[in-house]
């Protein structure tokens, strides 16, 4: 556009912060969980949320305390997802309805408008949703500030270059379709460091790329002091 200078300081999303989470409702619901396995599809789209039943079906198998946390993209599909779900037979508790998760829950739906943050901080494995159907994906720095090891879909073309950081520094792990999601949670959830070196990876990818908020002010400021 003809533009003079021009300088790329870094990407802002890098230095937002952590999304909020409710200390009085994240300790009920860790309480509820205890020390069950768990992961979470994280806004997710439809097609998304049959998937993660379908591998907890399979997993739960193996893993037989496992939990899966449902958080949908669009919390007013809660009705429809959770009749479907039901028919696949699997035991759901629907937040939206104040449903409590048992021993007996298979799959608890979180279908609420802005609590992502409780679940990223009790997962500890997160499914990126929007990327195992042709959506674009959603931000996976969201759960890479939160301590998750992070798992992607092939379409994530929302986000180019954090997906491209994140492949370079080993800090996600991509999967093609519904059967490479279940064996790869599955070699998560049997190996803890796996787990640990997927968190520690992608933190460092954060704390690396952090940082333009500052070099954006520093360069800005001798024009705003002549001003």
């Amino acid at each position: 556009l003809g533009a003079q200078g021009l300088k790329h300081l870094g990407n802002l999303k890098y230095d937002a912060a952590p999304l909020p989470a409710d200390p009085k409702e994240s300790g009920k619901i860790i309480s509820a969980v205890g020390g069950r396995q768990r992961w979470l599809a994280a806004s997710t789209h439809e097609g998304e949320e049959l998937i993660a039943a379908r591998t907890h079906k399979v997993l739960r198998e193996i893993h037989e305390d496992l939990l899966t946390i449902i958080v949908p993209r669009h919390p007013n599909r809660g009705a429809s997802i959770y009749d479907k779900l039901r028919k696949l037979g699997v035991q759901v508790a629907r937040r939206s309805k104040g449903d409590v998760i048992t021993d007996e829950t298979d799959i608890y739906l979180a279908d609420t408008m802005g609590e992502l943050g409780i679940f990223y901080r009790i997962a500890g494995i997160v499914f990126i949703g929007g990327s195992l159907v042709p959506h674009g994906g959603q931000n996976p720095l969201e759960p890479a500030r939160l301590d998750c090891a992070i798992i992607m879909g092939p379409h994530m073309d929302n986000f180019p270059s954090i997906v491209a950081d994140f492949v370079r520094g080993d800090g996600c792990l991509r999967v093609a379709d519904e059967a490479e999601l279940c064996s790869t949670l599955e070699d998560i959830l049997h190996h803890d460091e796996l787990q640990e070196k997927l968190v520690h990876a992608s933190t460092e990818i954060v704390k690396e790329e952090g940082g333009a908020i500052e070099r954006t002010i520093a360069e800005l400021h001798p024009t705003l002091e002549a001003l």
